[in-house]
């Protein structure tokens, strides 16, 4: 069944600040994001599994028959070895589903990405889990410590010099050849581009070095120890195993996320929203008394 509700987002961001560009959404009653229509006309439908597992994506034109892009997301088993504290477990859906009884998503992410834009742009595509996460939660913060970024496209000037993607992807280029590494880094040469960082310096990227985003580890340098680590998961298992506390040792710096569930994501437009309220997004919420 679908919801009713339609959504108007408008986008702010865009070659000037006075741009803008607007967008509407339908969303299933399970508020999943069912149909996307960007400002160019564009339609994007999305598919789910009846676990709530994003299962395809498929871009159309304004005329509704000429195909733009069409993406399936199937439950494929990493091929990364199955032993060893840091090795893949099961599937990126499989994870997703955890991740949501872990870190339940409040409201459908207002974020609309242009995965087409993202792929040319970057020279490379996106690891299936980390668009079904923008699909379901969108760039935000966790537990007010930890920041998923937004999925930026890759351009010669930032479009923030404060954070996001693009600055956090040079930030880790020069905290590799400025840190130690774990002995099974030394000499390597990655390809490093960031997908999340914290309020303790930490920066989580992925080596991107391979041909299958799905496979790409997870680099995290940890501003604490002044070294980079490698983990052999994917960027939705990492965010489990740092809630239910299932690394060998915690990975980041600080032990706010640490075996902390279920844990506050607020997604950008959710934080917005509430502080326009004049709410404090990450209070505690008040209990009656009787």
């Amino acid at each position: 069944m679908v919801a009713d509700a339609v959504k108007l987002v408008r986008d702010t961001v865009g070659e000037t600040d006075t741009e803008k560009h607007s967008f509407s959404c339908t969303y299933t009653d399970r508020g999943q994001k069912l149909r996307e229509t960007k400002a160019n006309g564009n339609t994007v439908d999305h598919t789910y599994d009846l676990d709530g597992s994003l299962k395809s994506t498929t871009e159309k034109k304004a005329d509704g028959t000429t195909l733009v892009a069409s993406h399936a997301y199937a439950l494929v088993a990493s091929t990364a070895p199955s032993t060893g504290p840091g090795s893949r477990r099961g599937t990126a859906m499989t994870d997703l589903e955890t991740l949501r009884r872990l870190m339940p998503p409040k409201a459908a992410p207002e974020t609309s990405v242009d995965w087409a834009l993202m792929s040319e742009s970057w020279g490379t595509e996106f690891p299936p889990d980390y668009r079904a996460f923008m699909e379901v939660w969108g760039p935000g913060a966790i537990a007010d410590f930890f920041q998923v970024q937004v999925p930026e496209p890759k351009a010669e000037e930032l479009s923030s010099p404060y954070g996001g993607m693009l600055v956090e992807t040079l930030t880790a280029e020069d905290a590799w050849a400025s840190f130690g590494k774990e002995p099974e880094l030394e000499g390597a040469r990655p390809r490093l581009i960031a997908w999340g960082s914290d309020a303790a310096a930490d920066i989580v990227c992925w080596d991107a070095s391979g041909d299958d985003p799905s496979a790409w580890p997870v680099l995290v340098h940890h501003r604490g120890k002044g070294i980079w680590q490698r983990h052999d998961c994917g960027m939705v298992e990492f965010l489990v195993r740092v809630l239910r506390a299932e690394f060998p040792a915690n990975p980041l710096s600080d032990l706010s996320l640490w075996g902390r569930h279920p844990a506050l994501f607020l997604s950008e437009s959710e934080e917005e929203r509430l502080l326009e309220q004049g709410l404090n997004p990450w209070a505690a919420p008040r209990t009656r008394t009787p």
